[in-house]
């Protein structure tokens, strides 16, 4: 699970190899601060003001997401709620929540399945 509140790329301890499929289903709700709605994994629209908490390189992607990346130096890819691709890379697959810098009023949490062929 990656709790509501991480403002890190996590480890998942999935490893994957370059041109094999990646498959990642998640789950669960973020509760945000007090008079906001719940978000699920595939994020939601945010305002304008709203981009200085987002993950530096995914400005276009929607605030609070689930997004991914295969290695620490990897290309960062949305996760959403359910994505299946075949692996740009070789390595660990990390997650995070597109929320990094607004993160600590966060609840909840994603929960992950992960189906890697090595």
């Amino acid at each position: 699970a990656i709790p509501g509140e991480t403002n890190r790329w996590s480890r998942t301890g999935a490893f994957v190899t370059q041109g094999k499929s990646l498959a990642v289903s998640a789950t669960g709700l973020l509760n945000l601060q007090a008079g906001y709605n719940n978000v699920g994994p595939d994020g939601v629209i945010t305002s304008p003001t709203y981009q200085r908490c987002k993950i530096t390189g995914a400005s276009s992607v929607k605030g609070r997401a689930l997004v991914g990346k295969i290695g620490q130096a990897g290309t960062l890819f949305v996760i959403g709620s359910n994505y299946s691709a075949t692996a740009a890379a070789s390595g660990e697959l990390y997650v995070s929540i597109n929320d990094t810098l607004c993160a600590s009023d966060n609840t909840g949490e994603f929960r992950l399945s992960i189906t890697a062929n090595r």
